[in-house]
């Protein structure tokens, strides 16, 4: 029934995926935002983050798509591994990101924070007696 339906009406279907995944990712944060205490957000985020993954996973196994993926016909294109090229920065500077900030807004200020850690460094290696340049 559903195979007809997603055959008949591809877009729809799509579209209804979409609206479906960001209800249930929306709902998730709301109520875990209502019920849990402020400090154990960051665990109903990761709930909401898993929710992104295996609610495609579902629904794909509910439209019958499942057979017509394949791991065979899978191939690393270069956007792939840009994709996850992205992720390295992230990876070697161990973002922390606070509450009430952006990703991009984290790891600017991280990047500015390392870099003056380096210049404060390279001035001590001059200079040893120096012992905080910026206090």
């Amino acid at each position: 029934m559903l195979s007809e339906l997603r055959d008949r009406h591809p877009v729809a279907v799509a579209i209804a995926c979409a609206v479906l995944q960001f209800l249930v990712t929306l709902a998730i944060l709301l109520i875990g935002k209502s019920l849990a205490p402020p400090e154990q957000f960051g665990k109903i985020k990761l709930v909401a983050f898993v929710s992104t993954l295996v609610v495609p996973i579902v629904l794909t196994q509910l439209l019958g798509l499942w057979r017509e993926l394949s791991l065979q016909r899978f191939r690393v294109t270069p956007l792939f591994i840009a994709s996850l090229a992205v992720c390295i920065p992230y990876l070697l500077l161990g973002l922390r990101v606070p509450d009430g900030t952006s990703i991009g807004g984290a790891l600017s200020v991280q990047a500015v924070h390392e870099k003056v850690d380096e210049l404060e460094r390279a001035l001590r290696r001059r200079a040893p007696s120096i012992k905080r340049v910026i206090g």
